[in-house]
């Protein structure tokens, strides 16, 4: 394991426009991590979405990992690469593993459509995962750096979350 605070990005030139070799580089961490071996939290295995995505630029890679790799444009709704996020692929199973760091910082939260959802934020690198119940395993959801707007709001729903336990 790699401590937190050691945690880098994975490729220091990459932009909104990979290569295919970068998009590879970053494929084969996600692979690696969680489609070629199993992660889990306590006794609940870490499941993805494998089925190819409906993204025409990545429609040969399984849903998850494109939604990780990309973000929702509030303008027009489409999903566009987003380098920030794909550059900490590798922190996803590493805050995972280290989710009991003081540095990780664990709540649920209800979302809008009332699904209960796990976050795992690693405030000190801006990096969220958020995973929710499936049966009886987790399943990601998403993993984001937590834009500079958005702190005030995360930081709200930990408290909240740490009084009502």
């Amino acid at each position: 394991m790699t401590d937190l605070s050691e945690l880098g990005l994975l490729i220091d030139t990459l932009s909104f426009d990979p290569t295919d070799d970068e998009l590879k580089q970053i494929y084969k961490i996600f692979k690696n991590d969680f489609i070629d071996s199993q992660v889990f939290i306590d006794d609940k295995k870490i499941k993805i979405i494998l089925e190819k995505s409906r993204i025409p630029e990545f429609r040969d890679y399984p849903e998850t990992f494109v939604h990780i790799i990309t973000r929702k444009s509030p303008y027009s709704g489409k999903r566009n690469f987003e380098p920030a996020r794909a550059n900490r692929i590798h922190w996803i199973k590493e805050i995972i593993q280290q989710r009991n760091d003081a540095r990780i910082k664990y709540f649920k939260w209800l979302d809008a459509d009332n699904i209960l959802k796990e976050h795992y934020w690693f405030e000190e690198g801006d990096f969220m995962i958020v995973l929710k119940e499936v049966s009886k395993d987790l399943m990601i959801i998403t993993a984001f750096c937590v834009d500079e707007t958005e702190k005030t709001k995360y930081k709200k729903r930990y408290r909240q979350y740490q009084t009502s336990r």
